[in-house]
């Protein structure tokens, strides 16, 4: 009952940011069959054994993408209009749907929450980042088809896989009115009913995107596809 609620809550905020979000993404937001019927031909072309099941896969899509819309929103307003860095220190002012702290915790430049579940920290990098965890939950957010729906390009630069529930992303974000930016989608779906479910979200606000081998610099051993 509470993520129906929650995503009911969820969708009128996505929606009532129509004309918005389709002025920042230079292209309107997508309606839900619109929405659907693109899912459904980009699986189906990366897989054409997704056929049967493509089209339920890409409604339950929807849902997540709703509930992501508000961190998608809040991503496409602090990402940098050209390849220069942003201040950090001004987006506590530009993302008003964030409740700030009145002071940051630690070294980081600001945090708050945006809605009940999402925890908000800015970093010196800079960059803007969101976490989500609860036990044994599935996870309820999609911010790379949100921000698809809002008329961005998302492309898979790496990825590190972890097994066949825990995966992390790295994004190249390609929107209208600005420079583009580097994503990052670590997501870990609880493996028991007692265990945490944790999605977190990383936005490079350097105006600078990364490439695979920008992400191998890391040390870390990242790959051009994911293998699910």
């Amino acid at each position: 009952m509470r993520r129906r609620i929650f995503a009911a809550a969820a969708a009128a905020v996505f929606l009532s940011g129509m004309s918005a979000c389709g002025a920042q993404a230079g292209g309107g937001l997508e309606t839900q069959e619109s929405f659907v019927a693109r899912c459904v031909q980009e699986t189906i072309a990366a897989n054409p054994e997704s056929a049967n099941w493509a089209e339920s896969m890409c409604t339950e899509n929807w849902t997540n993408a709703v509930n992501a819309g508000p961190m998608a929103d809040a991503i496409l307003a602090a990402a940098p209009a050209s390849a220069q860095a942003v201040d950090p220190s001004t987006l506590s002012g530009t993302l008003s749907m964030v409740t700030w702290d009145a002071r940051a915790e630690g070294v980081l430049v600001a945090s708050g929450r945006l809605g009940d579940a999402l925890s908000v920290q800015v970093e010196r990098a800079p960059s803007l980042n969101f976490y989500w965890s609860e036990v044994g939950m599935p996870i309820p957010y999609d911010v790379v088809e949100a921000l698809k729906a809002r008329g961005s390009e998302a492309t898979l630069v790496g990825c590190m896989s972890f097994g066949a529930g825990e995966v992390n992303r790295s994004f190249r974000i390609t929107a209208s009115g600005h420079a583009p930016f580097t994503l990052g989608v670590y997501a870990r779906m609880a493996p028991t009913a007692n265990a945490s479910s944790f999605y977190n979200v990383g936005a490079d606000l350097s105006g600078r995107a990364k490439t695979l081998a920008d992400l191998g610099n890391s040390g870390d051993e990242w790959t051009a596809t994911c293998p699910f």
